[in-house]
């Protein structure tokens, strides 16, 4: 299993709009993605900071949703929307035990 983090900042502005966007296609497409076994919406402690945690079968799961034309579409529309404020940045991890 693979685990990915998705941080980013919203400016403060933005926030509510961002939310909603959130709950509705960023989740439904995870919902009927194969290979996405989790997935969680946070915020943070630190002021405007979100994460999408998603748990996925596989690197090679995660990749292929990636390259999906509706995933692509969702991302574009994410940066349109002004949602992310600066840097945003992905990283990767293999779960090597579970409970």
């Amino acid at each position: 299993m693979q685990v990915r983090v998705f941080r980013f900042r919203v400016p403060k502005k933005n926030e509510r709009k961002m939310r909603a966007f959130m709950r509705g296609k960023p989740l439904r497409l995870l919902r009927r993605v194969p290979g996405c076994r989790a997935a969680y919406f946070l915020r943070g402690t630190r002021k405007q900071e979100y994460l999408w945690i998603t748990v996925w079968t596989s690197d090679a799961a995660r990749r292929r949703a990636m390259a999906r034309k509706d995933w692509k579409a969702l991302v574009r529309e994410e940066e349109r929307g002004g949602f992310f404020a600066g840097r945003h940045e992905a990283s990767h991890y293999q779960v090597l035990l579970k409970r």
